[in-house]
């Protein structure tokens, strides 16, 4: 039941777009995740850690830094989700490792459900010429998705046949037909670091057949297969720009950029970090014009990002980890006794090549934020022998027993704060597949009760402050003259901006509040000042669309506009081609706007450098963020 629970989880996963798309969809793999570990018990778990006292100090230590960076975290509402998708990576492997010999049966029909979407991309890709990513929604992801099911597949079939394990040809046919599928779905995904990846995997595998001297026909046909993948794929897809030498430069230029950023927020976080994916929120006021290509929400690099946001304890979690897949794979190769020193590694090789390739690959780039991906490197993990075993008293395993117990205990009870907030979306947000949500926010008063309960139940969200906030307001446009709503409105938009600072439709709506309430005037500090909210609006956003429109509007109601016209000179022009990734409308409406001052006003310096941004602006293709459903 457990392993078709992790299964369940897995299935979810590859279908769950982000907190704004289906959060429900998370919260149904995470209570299936956590009931597999309850289903599991205390005394196996407990068993299994004290067995095992290196993992286990691996694990807590990872779940020790999680949890002291979500309490030290600069936005809890941005941490929360996130952290939950990080601890998937022990709680899949704590689940996994106790299945018995149904973790080599979880593997392999997690393996087919990856080959079902492999043969899938290819389809698209031979019919409709589609880079591959889906059911993902980024193909450097897809790609690691791949190819964490290809390379053990590959060790264990060449292993297997060094062995003589396999004499008849449909095997055979079979083994190299899903090889194939498999090669052109990830070349598909056109993910450079994939491809390298894949090749360099081959190259090990040629080499150690021909150290531990083994037949290399089989590891050369699989070269020669992925050639030939590889150029199918080239000549169905037009390369992307990103194969190019230039476009290669560029990108490490924009890495380099986030690679700085990174640094520059555990400098100013050093002992706890920021918080988990705390990253794009900061990230966004301190980004360099040059980065005009990332969506700013990844370092590109995991283990600069766990630095940022978690500190030194949770980048320690992910070095310790990658420094074992390295331990291991040495072990593997050079063992200290073997009574067979010619013969291939154990099955489990291949997996942690496929282990140590993914930690690589997130040295350049998003691998361990992606759930999906978290719990298939918790899988594959589970599937290792890290250490041998030791004894185990009854007395010692008493403590443990209680220890896991206090553990599943505290984790339900964030499943609990998971559902609160999975629930809050819906009634606040109304985002589709959410249930329960009608019976709270059918009437504002309904909405405002249900802000003011999601408060007592979790003070440290600062959406339900926002609401109150909100619906006060809309109250006070029913009562104009009541005082006691204009303190009460006016002390919930207070609260709200201290609970969730980097919000910015917070200050945008609290700036439509104190713009109207001339008689809160005196009771105003400067930083809450209509055009001080404002700014700072855009301070927290440099794209933010609204705060703009905003601005532009305030100044023109005061017959004041060339004021507007110059902070979007100086704030907005710079980020025209950033906006432009996201919405390419709205870049081209603020060039037409600020050509039109700037004829008006004679700048002629600035008239050039704007014909230069407009044309870069021109040139933008907009992100496409394509889901399984669209």
């Amino acid at each position: 039941m457990a392993g078709l629970l992790v299964f369940t989880a897995f299935v979810l996963l590859c279908f769950f777009y982000g907190a704004a798309y289906n959060v429900v969809v998370f919260l149904a793999a995470v209570a299936a995740l956590m009931t597999a570990v309850s289903l599991v018990g205390t005394t196996v778990l407990a068993d299994g850690l004290k067995r095992c006292p290196a993992i286990s100090s691996l694990l807590a230590l990872f779940f020790i830094a999680l949890a002291v960076s979500y309490q030290w975290s600069l936005s809890k509402d941005s941490s929360f989700l996130p952290s939950w998708s990080l601890a998937l990576v022990p709680i899949t492997f704590l689940i996994v490792r106790e299945l018995g010999p149904w973790r080599s049966r979880l593997y392999a029909i997690v393996s087919l459900t990856v080959l079902c979407f492999a043969l899938i991309s290819l389809w698209k890709l031979l019919l409709s010429r589609e880079v591959a990513s889906l059911p993902l929604t980024d193909p450097n992801n897809y790609g690691s998705f791949l190819y964490l099911t290809l390379i053990p597949w590959l060790y264990v079939y060449l292993r297997r046949q060094s062995e003589g394990g396999f004499n008849n040809w449909p095997l055979h046919i079979a083994a190299y037909v899903v090889a194939f599928v498999m090669f052109a779905a990830t070349f598909a995904t056109q993910s450079r670091t994939s491809a390298v990846i894949v090749f360099v995997a081959l190259a090990l595998y040629f080499t150690l057949t021909l150290l531990r001297r083994k037949s290399v026909i089989p590891v050369l046909s699989f070269g020669v297969l992925a050639i030939a993948a590889f150029f199918l794929e080239a000549s169905v897809v037009a390369a992307k720009a990103s194969y190019g030498v230039q476009s290669i430069g560029e990108g490490t230029s924009v890495r380099l950029l986030l690679f700085d950023a990174a640094l520059s927020i555990y400098q100013d976080n050093p002992f706890t970090g920021a918080g988990v994916f705390v990253f794009p929120l900061v990230y966004r006021t301190i980004r360099n014009p040059l980065d005009s290509d990332s969506n700013g929400g990844f370092a590109h690099n995991d283990y600069l990002q766990f630095l940022a946001e978690g500190g030194p304890l949770l980048v320690a979690a992910l070095l310790f980890f990658a420094l074992a897949t390295v331990w291991r794979f040495a072990t593997a190769l050079f063992p200290l006794r073997s009574s067979a020193p010619m013969a291939l590694p154990g099955s489990s090789f291949g997996i942690v090549i496929a282990l140590g390739a993914v930690l690589a690959h997130a040295a350049v780039n998003f691998v361990m934020y992606t759930p999906v991906l978290a719990l298939l490197i918790g899988l594959n993990a589970a599937l290792i022998d890290w250490q041998a075993p030791s004894a185990v008293t009854q007395r010692s395993l008493k403590s443990f027993r209680l220890i896991v117990a206090g553990m599943l205990v505290w984790g339900w009870s964030c499943v609990g704060y998971l559902a609160l907030d999975t629930l809050s979306v819906g009634v606040f947000q109304r985002q589709a597949g959410i249930p329960f949500t009608q019976r709270f926010n059918s009437t504002p008063q309904q909405m405002l009760d249900y802000a003011q309960l999601a408060q007592r139940l979790n003070g440290s969200r600062g959406l339900p402050v926002f609401v109150e906030a909100a619906m006060r307001q809309y109250q006070l446009s029913q009562m104009q003259d009541s005082d006691v709503l204009v303190e009460a409105t006016l002390d919930a938009y207070r609260r709200a901006r201290a609970t969730d600072p980097w919000n910015t439709n917070i200050n945008l709506q609290m700036y439509a509040f104190v713009a109207n309430q001339p008689r809160i005037a005196g009771q105003l500090t400067p930083q809450e000042e209509p055009v001080e909210l404002l700014l700072q609006t855009i301070g927290l956003d440099p794209v933010f669309v609204p705060g703009f429109d905003a601005i532009v509007a305030h100044y023109r109601a005061l017959g004041r506009e060339e004021v507007a016209y110059e902070v979007l000179r100086d704030r907005l022009t710079p980020w025209l081609p950033w906006l432009a990734r996201s919405s390419k409308v709205d870049a081209l409406r603020f060039v037409d706007y600020l050509q039109e001052w700037a004829n008006r006003t004679g700048q002629s310096d600035y008239q050039v450098e704007l014909s230069r941004v407009a044309a870069v602006v021109a040139a933008v293709q907009p992100m496409q963020r394509r889901t399984w459903f669209d």
